[in-house]
């Protein structure tokens, strides 16, 4: 099914990081609500796209693009962020591009009329747990976020790898139980997240 393009203002392709090899970009989508810009910038949200680790884009947030729509009708801009996606790159680079993409959004946010100290974050699957790292990078997630909206994020690679029902549970049982657990949330947060929903289906293992 071919969605329709999303009206209103968009910035396409802006590159995040310019690396030989590793350029990853993220689109905008200001508001279209048609109101004037509060004096500080508009509030955004930051979408981080799922797909195993494996696939998936920024384009992606076409496949929620009733939350795109609903929150750009409500005066909301939204950004969606792209980043490395390959089973033989687990899982350091992508965490690591996340990362510069969050720093990226706050360091230009305010070039197009985004408040960077109004922003909440909605991310799913894989882009959920590279979300968990990206921010326990950070050190002071807290004061960085206003809310963040965590659907079916991974918190924990081991018994992942030990699982039946998730795609990337094969290719996860080949890394070393060590690298693993550097690379389980559960096992790494400390400090205050801001304020945050997570979301999981009653049949998820």
């Amino acid at each position: 099914l071919q969605r329709p393009e999303p009206g209103g203002t968009v910035h396409r392709d802006i590159p995040y990081q310019s690396r030989l090899f590793n350029r990853q970009a993220l689109d905008i989508y200001m508001p279209t609500d048609g109101g004037d810009a509060p004096e500080r910038g508009y509030a955004a949200v930051v979408f981080v796209h799922g797909g195993s680790w494996m696939h998936g884009t920024k384009e992606d947030i076409r496949v929620v693009d009733r939350f795109l729509s609903k929150m750009r009708n409500e005066g909301w801009a939204v950004i969606s962020i792209d980043y490395v996606t390959s089973p033989l790159r687990l899982l350091a680079r992508p965490s690591a591009n996340v990362a510069r993409a969050f720093e990226w959004i706050h360091e230009h946010a305010a070039d197009y009329g985004i408040d960077p100290w109004n922003m909440g974050i909605y991310s799913v699957s894989a882009g959920s747990h590279l979300t968990m790292e990206a921010m326990i990078e950070s050190g002071d997630p807290g004061s960085l976020w206003r809310f963040w909206l965590n659907e079916i994020g991974p918190v924990d690679l081991v018994a992942m790898a030990d699982g039946e029902a998730f795609e990337a549970s094969g290719t996860l049982a080949k890394f070393p139980t060590r690298y693993l657990k550097k690379h389980s949330p559960l096992l790494q947060v400390a400090g205050p997240f801001p304020p945050t929903a997570i979301a999981h289906g009653d049949a998820d293992d």
